[in-house]
């Protein structure tokens, strides 16, 4: 599953709107817009912005 999947579905529990989204993590409106229809895709520093906002974080892992 594409991680702004993962984001979408974490978002829709909190019941956050996406301009929510944009204001708790300091990422902008339009690199959400972006990202959701497949334009361009997040940096890891956007991405652990959003997902910290969202109470959550990104972890590296050794695939096995």
């Amino acid at each position: 599953m594409e991680i702004i999947n993962i984001v979408d579905e974490i978002r829709v529990e909190k019941g956050w709107s996406w301009s929510r989204l944009s204001r708790e993590s300091s990422t902008s409106a339009n690199s959400l817009s972006n990202w959701r229809h497949g334009r361009t895709s997040p940096t890891i520093s956007n991405m652990e912005k959003v997902l910290g906002a969202l109470g959550y974080g990104l972890e590296v892992v050794l695939e096995q």
